[in-house]
């Protein structure tokens, strides 16, 4: 940026002596831009930096890297597609891959789906409906009751539901 670190005046055909290694946010110092061991003209020396370099890891639900990408200070990483996991919806990711300042971790983010599982008897009335996460079981109502028939059981399975369901009841005579 132009400010001066050090002014010595040197003897002609002397070494000078350089300042202490200079900082630079979200840079390295690698060094000077010219030789100061032997002056022999009033000589700028200017300090050289390489930009940092950042990792960011986008990463599944479960660990699995999705992507990863080597991002300059302060600029932005790209997020990859959208991931898919079933009986999830994705929310965004989670953590910061904007204005990059470090080696970053971020993850998906998910919400798990719902779905409505709805117990009917014989003549389509509904006897309970309930709201279940995916994969998770529903829980039957009590078991109805019909003049003239004995109740078996219900229709399908409710125990790992993956689906909006209907579950009716089944009768024998």
């Amino acid at each position: 940026d132009g400010t001066v670190l050090k002014r010595e005046d040197v003897e002609h055909g002397k070494g000078a002596t350089a300042p202490n290694a200079p900082t630079r946010e979200g840079y390295t110092f690698i060094g000077w831009d010219k030789a100061y061991n032997n002056i022999t003209a009033n000589t700028t020396v200017n300090a050289v930096y390489e930009i940092n370099k950042y990792k960011v890891q986008f990463v599944d639900h479960d660990g699995t890297v999705l992507k990863t990408q080597e991002v300059e200070h302060g600029a932005d990483a790209t997020a990859p597609k959208d991931p898919v996991w079933a009986g999830h919806t994705f929310t965004g990711w989670i953590g910061s891959y904007t204005n990059v300042q470090k080696n970053e971790i971020v993850t998906a983010g998910y919400d798990t789906d719902s779905f409505t599982v709805q117990f009917v008897d014989w003549d389509g009335t509904v006897l309970k409906t309930q709201e279940v996460e995916y994969g998770k079981g529903a829980t039957a109502p009590k078991a109805p009751t019909r003049e003239g028939y004995t109740f078996k059981g219900w229709d399908k399975e409710y125990s790992n539901v993956t689906a909006n369901t209907t579950v009716n009841a089944v009768y024998d005579i």
